[in-house]
């Protein structure tokens, strides 16, 4: 009996980890911090280009691994802007409570 109920929790806990419940992690952008600077802005030419890729980078992991987990966790981002372009996205860890 023991065996019989023990295979049936397996089973059950086998599919959970193999179907995971499709999530989407919430981007909260009202969170945003931005850190701007301004440095030689006559010799220094500064694009959105690598801002932009780095926010999709980190929001394709967070969709990667919410349907991998089926966990959800709001998110936001700290902008770095030099010379008025946003450089680079950096989503910090958040303390889980």
């Amino acid at each position: 009996m023991k065996k019989y109920l023990l295979s049936i929790v397996m089973l059950g806990f086998l599919a959970l980890f193999l179907l995971p419940m499709t999530s989407f992690a919430e981007y909260d952008k009202s969170g945003d911090i931005t850190v701007s600077a301004t440095i030689l802005e006559d010799e220094i030419e500064t694009s959105d280009d690598t801002g932009d890729a780095t926010f999709e980078l980190q929001e394709d992991a967070h969709e990667t691994l919410t349907d991998t987990t089926g966990e959800e966790v709001d998110h936001s981002y700290v902008w770095v802007e030099v010379n008025g372009s946003r450089v680079l996205a950096v989503d910090p860890p958040k303390p889980c409570y």
